[in-house]
């Protein structure tokens, strides 16, 4: 089994809209349909599944606002990672997926027919699913009337569920492949944390139980006027998460078509008042340590709340700190339905890095009164990142060759705005399938550090390197290499390069740009990959921290819903001392392969006198050009190749005894 990876070309933040003519739907039905119907939407998706997490938020969107005319079940499929909703019952989820020949996920379907591709995706993407096409399917009538009602035993233990279907039509229907499948569901499933690796968080009408099973119960002819009823009385999962979410999904279907004649839904009930039952909640109060980065204390903290009729008075409130052991201490109280309480615990030390606190609540009322919601009985993360108080080295040299894609640079934290699962780290050009060129600086090297910000609609995202000690330098600078897209050319993605003397209390902005000023090659509405050419070098001068003991930097990125942003080669040295930080930066050449010119592109972190020259594969000397004197910044000069022969060459860029080099391959 595989997952849909092709939807890169519809962007999940600002779909783009598709303005498209009706698609039409056969509908196999007998006799003369008279009844208004529901629309049935199916959805094959997973926890684990990026382009899930891309598709399904519009598409939630767009069935929560038409309740009236559709209803929605979600099978949470078994590749292509982990899902706990999936290991809970696999079997009547993989029946469905043979029954449908489901290859990969999201797959959708609309009254048993895959959504068909008008969104430039594929058949059965849930993203092309759109508001005519529910319009259209709705307004067709149905052979039939179905009703659903369910009841919960006062225990939670049992769900007993009516179901009426009529014959609407002049006609006896004959039914013969009809199939009343029938689902016990939850109507939200809200984690506190992603319980896959996709970033979701919230989950829809996931199907729990089908009754009997996947196969649904045969059906009989049935005459015009007349009724059947089928009756369902079993004993509820016990993985359920929240029982006052339990709902019922039915509906219809024709096996020799798959077409599904009718559907119908029985909404959650509340839960009667029951001393034997709670509803405890808890949420994270946490504040991040006041004393900045380098401050190591801080006092966990929960709010608990009681959200039934059964009184808590007592209850077990714990947190834990980056995974590791809980730390618990019993609360006794009196708290009536909607009333809460601060739980405060003694100051706790954080990890230097990234740190994750969360709270929970167990034992209500000494294990007498039972839980029915569970999904509130632990809480989000609070996230914040410490640094250690001792700076790591004397200069910054990060080209992030030596980090693991997918992950964060050695002596750096990631501070978000907001707690995800972003997209913000290391990546080569392993990151997209179509990509077969270096996404390092001018494609000189593998990798480089991307703010995906075509999928990321809001939030900063910063990258701060720990302290480095400038005591004895001058003449600091920063010199770095960036390449930006934006999507439609109107967002305000931005990048801010801003320092630090007093570990991140406050930050002085050394460089800072936004919108079309930060973009390097025009926008485009697909995910941007940069090119050699696309590449700019910046020079900014850092002499106010010059002679200064402890001093960190931030790339702090702003995303303004506009496209990919990539960063690399960063070097903050000072150029008294060993000559630590050549002068030349980032040699690029475009186009490369060339024909009659090409592009030579470089940046200087001082004033310089430059050469240029350019030799064959035996190192004789087929060009050279004395280019001047070029002051700190970026360039550009270029090379005429028209005398050349077709082959590989050298060209190289002189200062002084400091040079850099690119192979260019001229064809013809």
């Amino acid at each position: 089994m595989i997952f849909l990876n092709n939807f890169d070309a519809i962007k999940k933040t600002k779909m783009k809209k598709i303005i498209t003519s009706l698609f039409l739907l056969t509908f196999y039905y007998v006799g003369f349909a008279q009844a208004p119907r529901l629309v049935c939407v199916e959805e094959f998706t997973q926890a684990s599944c990026p382009p899930c997490a891309a598709q399904n938020p519009a598409f939630n969107t767009l069935l929560q606002a038409n309740t009236t005319k559709c209803v929605s079940l979600k099978y949470q499929t078994s590749w292509p990672g982990y899902d706990p909703m999936n290991l809970q019952n696999p079997t009547d989820v993989q029946t469905r997926v043979t029954y449908y020949g489901i290859t990969g996920v999201p797959n959708g379907s609309l009254d048993g027919v895959n959504i068909p591709n008008t969104c430039s995706a594929y058949v059965g993407a849930p993203a092309c699913l759109d508001q005519p096409k529910i319009d259209a399917a709705y307004g067709i009538l149905s052979p039939i009337v179905m009703t659903i009602t369910h009841t919960i035993s006062p225990d939670l233990d049992s769900i007993y569920i009516h179901i009426s279907i009529t014959n609407a039509t002049a006609s006896a229907l004959t039914a013969a492949n009809w199939k009343l499948q029938v689902a016990i569901t939850e109507e939200q499933i809200n984690f506190s944390t992603e319980p896959g690796t996709n970033g979701e968080t919230e989950f829809y009408n996931v199907m729990r139980k089908m009754l009997p099973n996947a196969d649904g119960t045969s059906m009989t002819s049935i005459n015009s006027g007349a009724s059947v009823n089928f009756d369902f009385n079993v004993t509820l999962p016990t993985y359920i998460y929240n029982y006052g979410q339990i709902g019922v999904v039915a509906f219809v279907q024709d096996n020799s078509t798959k077409f599904i004649q009718q559907a119908g839904i029985s909404l959650p009930q509340s839960i009667p008042a029951n001393n034997n039952f709670s509803d405890a909640g808890v949420v994270n109060q946490t504040n991040s340590p006041v004393g900045g980065l380098c401050d190591v204390n801080f006092i966990p903290t929960v709010q608990i709340s009681n959200n039934f009729s059964t009184g808590i008075t007592s209850a077990t409130v714990g947190y834990t700190l980056n995974g590791g052991t809980p730390v618990t201490q019993p609360w006794t109280g009196n708290l009536s339905q909607g009333q809460t309480a601060i739980v405060t615990f003694p100051s706790a030390i954080a990890a230097a890095g990234n740190n994750s606190v969360i709270g929970s609540i167990t034992n209500i009322n000494g294990g007498t009164a039972a839980d029915f919601n569970t999904m509130n009985n632990t809480t989000s993360a609070v996230t914040f990142a410490t640094i250690p108080s001792t700076p790591f080295d004397t200069k910054i040299v990060e080209g992030f060759e030596s980090d693991a894609v997918g992950g964060q640079p050695l002596h750096t934290i990631l501070a978000e705005s907001v707690a995800t699962n972003p997209g913000v780290w290391v990546v080569d050009k392993t990151v997209n399938s179509s990509v077969t060129w270096n996404l390092g600086a001018f494609e000189n090297s593998n990798k480089s550090y991307r703010w995906r910000f075509f999928t990321i609609g809001s939030g900063t995202y910063s990258l701060i390197f720990e302290k480095i000690n400038l005591t004895g330098k001058t003449n600091v600078g920063l010199v770095f290499s960036y390449a930006d897209a934006l999507y439609s050319g109107t967002e305000n993605d931005e990048l801010k390069v801003a320092a630090s003397t007093d570990c991140g209390t406050t930050w002085t902005t050394i460089w800072d740009q936004t919108g079309s000023a930060l973009a390097t090659v025009p926008a485009t509405t697909s995910a941007y990959y940069p090119h050699s050419a696309d590449w700019k070098s910046i020079y900014t001068s850092l002499s106010q921290f010059n002679n200064t003991a402890d001093v960190m930097i931030k790339f702090e990125a702003t995303s303004g819903n506009g496209n990919n942003l990539y960063v690399d080669d960063i070097n903050l040295n000072s150029s008294v001392g060993v000559n630590e930080v050549e002068n030349i930066l980032d040699l690029g050449i475009y186009p490369n392969p060339a024909t009659d010119n090409a592009t030579v592109k470089f940046g200087l972190n001082e004033t310089s006198n430059l050469k240029l020259v350019v030799t064959n594969l035996l190192g004789q000397i087929v060009m050279e050009k004395e280019l001047g004197n070029y002051a700190p910044g970026q360039f550009e000069t270029s090379i005429n190749l028209n005398q050349l022969p077709a082959t590989v060459y050298k060209v190289s860029l002189y200062s002084g005894n400091n040079v850099q080099t690119q192979k260019l391959s001229v064809v013809r």
